[in-house]
């Protein structure tokens, strides 16, 4: 006599149930996996700063005063991408990692906004600032002076013109009446180089009341 092996009988609310839980268990995963490549960045940027951190003396003692001080001093600019505020409430990548940094080292995390990149370095010179977390590109020329953090996004520099005017086809037809930029933007020493080795008669001026627009990358 032949044996018949029994199926199991599935009945479809169950495995409408099961694949249910198992989406929800997917998007707790993705939502952990999240939070921890916020982690991850985080513990990046405290193991590259902790040395560049303005103060008197080594690393640890640089790190010492901070703690001692209770404090963690952060200067950026006012954007959704860095540092925001709505209803009360801050938010901005970049003020969510110096959030995580000064809650890694057990202190408050105090913010000061300035209106463009200069001030921002006017800020960590005078020692006013111990980081700056402001979407800044990483440039040849700063790092001389500065110790940059770990890269946890990528920018293009865009060139924005005015609705309405004609648009610039190249670099070629700028001048400095059409090309403004803030001061301290890392695309000034773009410009500089492009002028030296292609655009001789290129122009622009710089304009402490040209807004930031979140980002060391973008040009107005």
């Amino acid at each position: 006599m032949p044996h018949i092996r029994r199926q199991p009988c599935v009945f479809s609310g169950h495995r409408l149930l099961r694949n249910l839980k198992l989406q929800k268990i997917n998007s707790l995963k993705k939502l952990k996996i999240n939070y921890l490549l916020i982690g991850i960045v985080t513990l990046l940027l405290a193991a590259a700063l902790w040395p560049s951190i303005p103060w008197s003396g080594k690393p640890e003692n640089r790190v010492a005063g901070i703690i001692a001080r209770g404090e963690l001093r952060i200067s950026t600019i006012n954007s959704p991408m860095t540092f925001a505020t709505m209803n009360n409430k801050a938010f901005g990548l970049d003020y969510e990692l110096a959030k995580q940094f000064a809650d890694y080292l057990g202190v408050t995390l105090k913010i000061t906004v300035r209106q463009n990149i200069s001030q921002l370095f006017d800020d960590l010179d005078d020692g006013q600032a111990d980081m700056l977390a402001a979407g800044l590109v990483y440039n040849q020329e700063r790092v001389k002076n500065y110790q940059a953090g770990p890269t946890y996004y990528s920018v293009s520099q865009q060139l924005v013109y005015r609705v309405g005017n004609t648009r610039p086809r190249t670099l070629a037809a700028l001048t400095a009446e059409q090309l403004t930029i803030a001061p301290g933007h890392v695309a000034i020493n773009d410009l500089q180089t492009l002028k030296a080795e292609k655009y001789p008669d290129l122009a622009w001026r710089v304009d402490e009341k040209t807004r930031y627009h979140g980002t060391d990358a973008g040009g107005d």
